[in-house]
């Protein structure tokens, strides 16, 4: 990939017509906001400013960012922007496993990234893994991130049907990643790093990704958009009748089958709340 980068531009005038001057050292998946430092623009996705602060603050990476340095960033990150089942963890101090399998691409960037960095107490640790084999598979369950190197391509069905069920966010370039089982592929957009995601798949193992994790990346799945809407108005439907729970109930069916359907979790909050408040006056 060579070297990625940030544009920065200039405001120019009172229309705010944009004149390019030059790159920082990272550029994000999807420039959704901005800030002004004098009268340059500088387009950013917020929850992922760490990585121009990593690409400015860190000598060692230089002007050039490499693109393993940057998705180990990402995979570093994947740690707060993620929730596994409580039961995940031996215990509270259990570090959070971040396990490569395969041909490894990130040489030392990835320890780089993680190093010194705790999430909820827990501290990050990578583990590598030469080769897939079956007989290692309850090794590979103890991680929490796993990347597949594109070394496992013959192997990631087997590999994915071996992990089936297991809490862990598997992450990956091989392509169709997300179609074949997978949850995360970093994908190349131009001269950019983006993200192709299945929320389904980590639903079903009971990983919770953060909305903000969602925003910034392409949903890779089958959705039924009829019938998520029938479900998403049942669900009404129950909440002015007074069934709160049941209204619930039905809210969260209609997020299984769309993660990303932001109306249903409002209403959940929001029927929650109500319970919560119908319980303390009684």
């Amino acid at each position: 990939m060579g070297q990625v980068g940030l544009q920065v531009v200039r405001i120019m005038g009172s229309r705010g017509a944009r004149k390019p001057l030059g790159w920082l050292p990272v550029r994000l998946p999807l420039v959704a906001q901005g800030f002004r430092k004098g009268d340059l623009f500088v387009g950013i996705f917020k929850p992922y400013l760490f990585m121009v602060l990593l690409a400015l603050a860190c000598p060692a990476l230089g002007a050039n960012i490499s693109e393993y340095a940057l998705k180990a960033a990402y995979l570093s990150n994947f740690a707060q922007s993620v929730k596994w089942p409580k039961a995940t963890f031996a215990d509270d101090n259990s570090p959070i496993v971040v396990g490569v399998l395969g041909s490894d691409p990130f040489g030392s960037t990835l320890e780089d990234a993680t190093r010194g960095k705790t999430v909820s107490g827990r501290t990050l640790v990578v583990k590598r893994f030469n080769n897939f084999d079956k007989e290692k598979l309850d090794e590979l369950r103890n991680c929490q991130i796993l990347f597949i190197a594109n070394s496992e391509q013959d192997n990631v069905r087997e590999i994915l049907e071996g992990l089936k069920g297991s809490p862990l966010l598997t992450v990956s370039e091989i392509n169709q990643f997300p179609k074949l089982g997978g949850i995360i592929q970093f994908i190349q957009e131009g001269d950019s790093i983006g993200l192709a995601m299945n929320p389904k798949t980590a639903m079903g193992v009971k990983l919770r990704l953060s909305s903000q994790l969602m925003k910034v990346a392409k949903l890779e799945m089958d959705v039924d958009a009829s019938k998520v809407k029938t479900m998403y108005f049942e669900g009404v439907q129950l909440y002015m009748n007074g069934e709160l729970k049941e209204a619930i109930k039905k809210w969260k069916e209609c997020l299984q089958e769309d993660p990303g359907y932001a109306a249903a979790q409002d209403q959940i909050s929001k029927a929650k709340f109500k319970l919560k408040a119908i319980s303390n006056i009684k």
